[in-house]
């Protein structure tokens, strides 16, 4: 993969836009007005042949900040700095702490991708959440270990600037794996210059961050590093990572403006397994313990995007062409020696990736009822060459996979934004996706194809009821891929569909108050929940989700927010089969999910001139009611987390504290039949198992601004 040349590029661009360059927009990226810039001839010709005006001689550059749109359902959500810098962790997921109605955790070592909760669905991995970075898809289709395998632990959180979340499918540009809806991160800068952290903590944490902005650049220009280790909280829990981002905003005329974007990561990590509740209980294994240590697994990413932009008065265009490569090795044990008492069940998962695809939009002012409708729409087209092997750790037993997968996703959609009376917006679309599949089989011996194609409606009617206050509903189609090798050759592609409704209020008085309290109810024709004895997501009936959601946000001061969401839901399944009957709750989806979040930077004093200021904040995260297989309920988790600090102009000292009251708690809960014992006769019984969550944690943070 070709991380390093891709890396030469990046900074040989970041050093020439710091000499050369002033401000520009990109797409996706709020810019900053920093200074003029000169307009040589060449640009004026070329501003020229792209139908706009010619830049007067030292013309002022004109800046437009890109935001998330007018809101596609009462629940939609926008988390900038203030909210997600007093989140603390070290990764991409660990943000996602700020999202209302999600709740995230990592049974699977501190590398795996975290798995995913969010309003009614267990994502698992990913499966049921669309995820972008700067633009750049994350999850990975037809993988190995689940579908839609969404790892974000190359995302440096310092860097990410909004987390913006879209429940549902309610927008024409949501595509593959927006069931319960989608998350784009804006990746941002706040500081000039350089930026150092050194984190230091329990279980021997270490953490660098390094970062540079030009002076006089965007946010959106820089370039970062973040250098992490840990030894755990116990046994089987070591992992190193080092990730690489860095982004170049670059105006080319005032109306044209580029982005080059590349990330690189490397991590390995162990894991200590699931763990039986009763071994544990009768203290045949400590709580933190492992019965095979030898788990864990090894990730890789690279990616790049180029984008181009062009604005004028009443249309815009972007087109950006991205690449990723990825790898992932895992090794795990669900099961200790239930299937094979000689050899054990431990396997090893192995996935190599390289995906090529495009994304672009159009959108043009077109007054039909109102000067202030708008037509747009776009294309997406991604191809991904994937080879997947899955094969017994030990002993002579065949291997279970061994693959090579061609997908090819061709989507477009259309977006119209109508206003037919004063107060109400009616905005929605439709959109177009196909799917095309190429497997070779090499344990079978042979190659198959297969191909499918999904519509999907969406509309939106937004009414506004007072100032600030709208009433919104709105409806939509999603759908996610299936796992490519299951396919039979010829075979019309079996998507997952899903139906989705939401109804409610939003508030927003843009200084104080933002709340908002919806309804929703998505309806799946099939699902996918996980197997523990098999180790993968397998297909179940239909589903059916009804809940809610509130989001309160209040700022009484510039420097106090609070924070107040929670997301209530039933989800049961509307079918029958082997495993499950109709009725039963879905498994591993909680049915309460609530975060709060109180977080103040007050000033202090001034010393010799400088300003001392505090930094505090307060969170805390509850999950209740967690469904298992054969009828049983997961144990609650309650957390609560602790930050403080000082900072004096550019020099921040920031204690953090995870899990401030010690709670044993666990990160994940399964009920399947297993035999640790090789010396024991295995029982076929199903019983409790769980991955222990973090003890408390202490870190301390040195930040210098330079």
């Amino acid at each position: 993969m070709p991380g390093s040349a891709l890396l030469r590029a990046l900074v040989g661009g970041a050093l020439l836009s710091a000499t050369v360059l002033g401000s520009a927009p990109a797409w996706g990226q709020p810019a900053e007005p920093e200074g003029d810039l000169p307009a040589p001839e060449e640009e004026e010709e070329e501003d020229e042949a792209l139908g706009g005006e010619p830049l007067p001689e030292e013309a002022p550059l004109v800046v437009t900040t890109h935001g998330p749109g007018p809101p596609r359902s009462p629940s939609q959500t926008a988390q900038g700095r203030d909210v997600l810098n007093p989140i603390p962790g070290s990764t991409g997921s660990d943000l996602l702490a700020a999202v209302p109605g999600a709740f995230v955790t990592q049974h699977g070592g501190e590398g795996k991708a975290h798995q995913i909760f969010f309003r009614g669905f267990d994502a698992v991995h990913g499966q049921d959440l669309e995820i972008a970075v700067g633009g750049v898809p994350v999850n990975e289709v037809s993988h190995i270990h689940g579908q839609g395998y969404a790892d974000l632990h190359f995302v440096i959180p310092e860097v990410v600037e909004r987390i913006d979340t879209l429940p549902g499918a309610f927008d024409p540009s949501q595509g593959d794996f927006a069931i319960a809806g989608s998350l784009r991160y804006t990746l941002g800068l706040p500081h000039e210059g350089i930026t150092l952290s050194q984190t230091v903590g329990s279980f021997a944490k270490r953490r660098l961050f390094a970062a540079y902005r030009p002076v006089g650049q965007p946010s959106g220009t820089f370039l970062a590093v973040d250098l992490s280790s840990s030894e755990g909280y116990g046994e089987a829990r070591e992992a190193e990572r080092v990730a690489t981002l860095g982004q170049v905003l670059v105006p080319f005329t005032a109306r044209t403006s580029g982005r080059l974007l590349v990330g690189v990561y490397g991590g390995r990590f162990s894991s200590p397994g699931a763990l039986p509740e009763e071994d544990v209980r009768l203290g045949l294994v400590d709580r933190l313990g492992s019965y095979d240590p030898g788990q864990g697994g090894r990730s890789q990413r690279v990616m790049a995007l180029a984008e181009l932009r062009h604005e004028r008065p009443d249309d815009e265009l972007m087109v950006a062409p991205y690449v990723i490569g990825r790898r992932l090795a895992l090794d795990f044990d669900f099961t200790g020696f239930l299937v094979d008492p000689i050899a054990g069940d431990a396997t090893i998962q192995r996935q190599d990736s390289l995906t090529v695809g495009l994304k672009s939009r159009y959108a043009h002012s077109l007054p039909i009822l109102s000067d202030q409708d708008r037509l747009g729409g776009g294309i997406d087209v991604r191809q991904d060459f994937i080879t997947q092997q899955h094969h017994p750790r030990r002993g002579d037993a065949p291997p279970l996979v061994d693959a090579g997968v061609r997908a090819t996703d061709v989507g477009a959609y259309a977006d119209l934004s109508i206003r037919p009376i004063p107060r109400v917006m009616v905005r929605g679309g439709m959109r177009f996706d196909a799917l095309i599949y190429g497997v070779d089989d090499h344990l079978a011996n042979e190659s198959r194809a297969a191909h499918g194609f999904a519509v999907t409606p969406k509309v939106t009617v937004d009414v506004g009821l007072a100032p600030g206050l709208d009433a919104l509903a709105a409806y939509g189609q999603g759908f996610r891929s299936p796992q490519a090798r299951n396919l039979q050759d010829g075979e019309a592609t079996p998507f997952a569909r899903m139906n989705g409704w939401e109804l409610g209020l939003r508030y927003d008085d843009r200084s104080v108050l933002r709340a908002s309290l919806s309804g929703y109810v998505s309806l799946l024709d099939q699902d996918l929940v996980f197997n523990e004895t098999r180790a993968r997501n397998e297909e179940v009936p239909g589903t059916l989700r009804i809940g809610g959601a509130t989001n309160l946000e209040l700022r009484p001061q510039p420097w106090l927010l609070a924070n107040l969401s929670g997301s209530l839901t039933r989800a049961t399944l509307r079918g029958s089969n082997a495993r499950f009957d109709a009725g039963d709750l879905v498994p591993f989806v909680p049915q309460l999910v609530m975060r709060s979040l109180v977080s103040a930077t007050p000033s202090l004093t001034r010393v010799d001139g400088h300003e001392l200021s505090a930094l505090a904040g307060l969170g805390t995260s509850y999950l209740h009611r967690r469904p298992l297989p054969y009828g049983e309920i997961g144990s609650d988790i309650f957390l609560v987390d602790l930050q403080a600090g000082l900072r004096l102009d550019g020099v921040l000292l920031r204690f953090d504290v995870d899990n401030l009251l010690d709670r044993p708690w666990n990160d994940a809960e399964f009920v399947y039949a297993s035999s640790f014992d090789p010396a024991a006769p295995a029982s076929l019984i199903p019983r409790r198992h769980f991955t222990a969550g973090s003890p408390r944690r202490f870190l301390a943070t040195l930040v210098l601004e330079l």
